[in-house]
């Protein structure tokens, strides 16, 4: 059976972007997109209200800090009005998965500010979110020439380098922006991940604890802290912090499909199917939760149960192995 690994739901340090995870406030996404459009027709102090209107509701929406560096270089003539409003622009259609439209935006920024590091970087977002991380890597770069102390440059280079599978590579650049920025929660979860796909578990481990100390709301360093134990077999303190995580974002189907992963690998297989079956409540194409939930089924002797979920899940794509379906084959027998 197939083993989910740590999920990235909280892609990057910077980003005007929105991260569009489930568990952020709707109060602070509602404010935070107000911003936006007042920003988007010029009206940059009304933006700049809302903006703080959100870092009240939480503090660590990083989209609402970001924004506001760019509107107070707009109100002190650092950058150009036309900038901004590409600028804002390219973010509203990055926030709406309009990707080329957004790039073009970007472009349009920088051929009035082309020194304009927030717009490399964003740029570079796109970039990573449409798959094509030599081209973040170069805005990154571009950014880095221009301001070789920004820590969300290395960050996120850091981050299209992990996407690479370029782990070690990743980690030195998550060290470079913790370097600069010792607080900075997101390079810590980053930097775990990385060791996490390393199997350094317990320095993944520590960097989720440090990551946590600074942002003790922080939904994703719950949940891959969940994963990095739940490798090591140290399921309790596994099942512990996907509680946490849910409690915090109680839509996260990935949380509930681990959970149930570690209370299989409990042998607890009535808390397992609660979980795969939490999980498809919110996913209902979730192939693997129906895999892993007829995994389980099966253990328990409910065959015709665990029959019906490899069903599905082969209906959704899923290569279920070859080795549960002889095994339900004989059971029928």
């Amino acid at each position: 059976m197939k083993i989910l690994s740590e999920m990235w739901s909280s892609l990057l340090i910077v980003i005007i972007l929105t991260s569009g995870v489930a568990y952020a406030q709707p109060l602070t996404k509602e404010s935070y997109d107000k911003g936006v459009k007042y920003a988007i027709q010029g009206k940059f102090e009304k933006a700049k209200r809302e903006f703080k209107k959100t870092l009240k509701v939480d503090q660590f929406y990083a989209p609402a800090k970001q924004s506001l560096n760019v509107i107070k270089e707009v109100i002190e003539q650092n950058i150009k009005r036309e900038t901004a409003i590409h600028f804002f622009n390219g973010v509203s259609y990055g926030n709406k998965g309009q990707y080329d439209q957004a790039i073009i935006e970007f472009g349009k920024a920088l051929e009035t500010n082309p020194m304009s590091v927030m717009v490399h970087l964003t740029r570079g977002v796109i970039y990573h979110k449409k798959g094509q991380y030599n081209k973040a890597i170069s805005n990154y770069n571009k950014a880095l020439e221009i301001d070789p102390r920004n820590a969300a440059a290395y960050n996120n280079r850091g981050f299209a380098y992990d996407s690479k599978g370029k782990y070690s590579q990743a980690i030195s650049d998550y060290n470079k922006a913790l370097e600069i920025n010792p607080k900075g929660a997101d390079a810590y979860l980053n930097r775990g991940k990385a060791y996490s796909s390393k199997g350094q578990y317990g320095q993944a481990i520590s960097d989720y604890n440090k990551a946590l100390e600074i942002n003790p709301r922080d939904a994703d360093a719950y949940y891959n802290r969940g994963n990095a134990y739940r490798n090591k077999s140290q399921y309790n303190q596994a099942i512990s912090d996907y509680n946490k995580a849910l409690k915090i974002n109680p839509k996260d189907a990935d949380a509930y499909l681990n959970r149930g992963l570690a209370y299989e690998s409990k042998k607890q297989y009535g808390q397992a199917i609660s979980s795969y079956s939490e999980a498809l409540k919110i996913n209902p194409s979730y192939a693997m939760a129906y895999n892993n939930r007829g995994v389980v089924y099966y253990f328990k002797g409910e065959y015709g149960k665990a029959r019906k979920d490899a069903r599905k899940a082969q209906d959704l794509g899923y290569q279920v192995h070859p080795g549960f379906l002889k095994a339900l084959r004989e059971a029928s027998k």
